[in-house]
């Protein structure tokens, strides 16, 4: 469900001893509440992106360290 470029990011930096984390949110609140803590905790390279659902569209929030 994310875009191939971004797999493909995210790989290279799993391979390289790194931790993804996928945090699904509903809200623009709840991607902003995510962020947040996951700045205030470390993490790098903080990304969100849209999702299509058939009943509504939702984000998603990820990170890497």
């Amino acid at each position: 469900g994310i875009p191939e470029y971004e797999a493909k990011r995210y790989e290279g930096h799993i391979q390289a001893g790194g931790v993804l984390l996928s945090v699904h949110s509903d809200t623009s609140d709840e991607i902003t509440r995510a962020k947040d803590l996951l700045k205030h905790m470390g993490a790098l390279n903080i990304s969100s992106f849209g999702e299509a659902r058939a009943a509504y569209p939702a984000a998603k929030t990820a990170a890497y360290r």
